[in-house]
C-alpha cells in the first residue's frame, strides 16, 4: 500500500499484466490495483504526482470498482467458469484456506487449458 505508484505503473508496463496483487506482511491479498486505476489517475488530474501510494490511489479509485474476487486451490474448474460468467471477470486471485496469494487464474489461461492442456495429455 506504500508503494508508489510510478512503480505499479512499471511493473505493470514491464509484466505485460493488468494487474497487481496487494498483499500485506502476512501475504494475505488485500487489494488489486489495475491498469484502469491510473485511467482514473489521468481524468483526476493527478497524472503529474505519480509518487503517490498505492493507498492514496486506491482512496480515489472510482465507486464502481466490485472488489477483488477469488478462488482456492480446492475450487473446480467449473465453479471457476461459472464465477467468471456471473461477474464478467477476466481474473481471479487464488487463495488459500488463510487468505494468503498463491497465484493468479486468468480466463487466458483457463482458454489454453481448454484448448491445448487436454490435447497435450492426449498426445
Amino acid at each position: 500500500m506504500d508503494t508508489p505508484v510510478i512503480d505499479v505503473i512499471q511493473l505493470l508496463s514491464h509484466g505485460s499484466v493488468s494487474s497487481i496483487p496487494i498483499i500485506d506482511d502476512q501475504h494475505k491479498l488485500v487489494n488489486v490495483y489495475e491498469a484502469v486505476d491510473v485511467l482514473g489517475l489521468i481524468k483526476g488530474g493527478i497524472y503529474n504526482d505519480l509518487s503517490l501510494s498505492v493507498g492514496e490511489a486506491l482512496m480515489r479509485r472510482s465507486d464502481d470498482f466490485e472488489g477483488v474476487y477469488t478462488c482456492t486451490v480446492n475450487d473446480t474448474l467449473s465453479t471457476i467458469l461459472d464465477n467468471i460468467r456471473k461477474s464478467r471477470l477476466h481474473r481471479l486471485f487464488v487463495v488459500d484456506t488463510e487468505g494468503r496469494l498463491v497465484g493468479v487464474v486468468t480466463l487466458s489461461d483457463i482458454l489454453y487449458y481448454i484448448l491445448f492442456g487436454e490435447m497435450e495429455s492426449q498426445a
